[in-house]
């Protein structure tokens, strides 16, 4: 998971691939470019990401409540460590399932367990 660094992690990525791919293509027309690199190099340095989100809603299926449980805990703990030094992105949240009836009881769980940790 490691939520506490992924923005950081994900700027270099992109600054990488950046000036692996972006610039040796603008090279011909530098002066055009120069403040859309300046911009982009900026933006992947200060704020990669700007929202994060933590899907616990379709994109993470159908599992037991232990398992639900053990992965809600791991998320608090990451979105935890990421507010105490101060590395999560301006927005953050959780996304989880429905309140329908087959759902209403593993998404209160999940609430309840990822509220009480972070």
């Amino acid at each position: 998971m490691g939520t506490s660094g992924a923005g950081r992690r994900r700027g270099c990525r992109g600054l990488g691939a950046l000036l692996r791919h972006a610039l040796p293509e603008l090279n011909d027309e530098e002066a055009e470019c120069e403040a859309l690199v300046s911009a982009v190099r900026h933006k992947l340095t200060a704020e990669p990401l700007e929202d994060l989100r933590i899907d616990f809603e379709d994109g993470f299926g159908i599992r037991g409540d232990a398992e639900e449980d053990h992965w809600a805990t791991m998320a608090a703990h990451h979105v935890a460590e990421g507010m105490s030094g101060g590395t999560l992105p301006p927005f953050i949240g959780l996304r989880f399932k429905s309140m329908e009836a087959p759902c209403v009881g593993a998404a209160c769980a999940l609430w309840t367990s990822s509220s009480r940790r972070s």
